[in-house]
């Protein structure tokens, strides 16, 4: 009879170390798939569309005509992927970079002016606290 309880005790242990050892798997792959989704590009942030505006204006001033263009387009891409802008403010931003993308084959004060604009625009900063800078 001992014998019998110690062998039904014995497939018992089996059992469970089976099953917490198929829990692991489980649990393994679906960190797996909350690092892969963690993972995946995410829309641009406010603050990278920011920065690729100082980018953009910082170049203009400098004179490197090419890559301020190469930024205002990059600049346009971001705008476009950000889904939380409203469609009133995304085309006005548009209308902003195609504005400043004239006037960068003009005068290049103008198209410092307007990427200043923009950028105002896009930290929501006032023309004092700009000024201030």
């Amino acid at each position: 009879m001992r014998s019998c309880v110690a062998y039904f005790l014995l497939l018992l242990l089996l059992a469970t170390n089976g099953y917490a050892i198929w829990q692991v798997r489980c649990l393994r792959a679906e960190i797996t798939a909350l690092r892969h989704r963690l993972e995946a590009p995410r829309s641009p942030e406010p603050e990278s569309v920011v920065n690729t505006a100082r980018a953009a204006l910082a170049a203009l001033r400098s004179g490197r005509v090419r890559e301020a263009r190469r930024e205002l387009e990059r600049l346009e891409g971001q705008i476009e992927s950000m889904s939380h802008l409203a469609s009133q403010r995304r085309a006005a931003l548009q209308t902003q970079i195609i504005q400043a993308r004239q006037a960068l084959a003009g005068k290049s004060e103008e198209a410092a002016a307007r990427i200043e604009r923009l950028l105002r625009e896009l930290s929501h900063t006032t023309p004092e606290e700009a000024a201030g800078e």
